[in-house]
């Protein structure tokens, strides 16, 4: 018989937790495309959500070990597009829609 348990207090070897991160942030509605595609061109650093199309919201979960790497990467597009945290909404509120 073989166990597998997962140990959510592992760390990366730069002390990062080893979990999935959600941010959450509001753009353009005309750059959601082009914010997917360039978070998609960096495989493994996370998956970009729609949460709402009418009004630009969207969540990046961000693979375990790959925060410090997709907050660069978010950093870099805030000089071409306008990309907000979003502090209005929690995410109890993204779950349930």
């Amino acid at each position: 018989m073989v166990r597998i348990t997962i140990d959510k207090r592992r760390t990366s070897a730069g002390g990062e937790r080893m979990e999935s991160v959600k941010k959450y942030y509001r753009v353009d509605r005309s750059e959601i495309g082009y914010l997917r595609f360039i978070l998609e061109s960096y495989e493994g650093v996370g998956i970009l959500t729609t949460l709402d199309r009418m009004t630009g919201r969207v969540v990046l979960t961000i693979s375990p070990g790959c925060l410090k790497e997709a907050e660069r990467i978010i950093a870099d597009l805030q000089k071409e597009i306008i990309i907000e945290d979003d502090h209005e909404g929690t995410e109890a509120w993204y779950e349930w829609c």
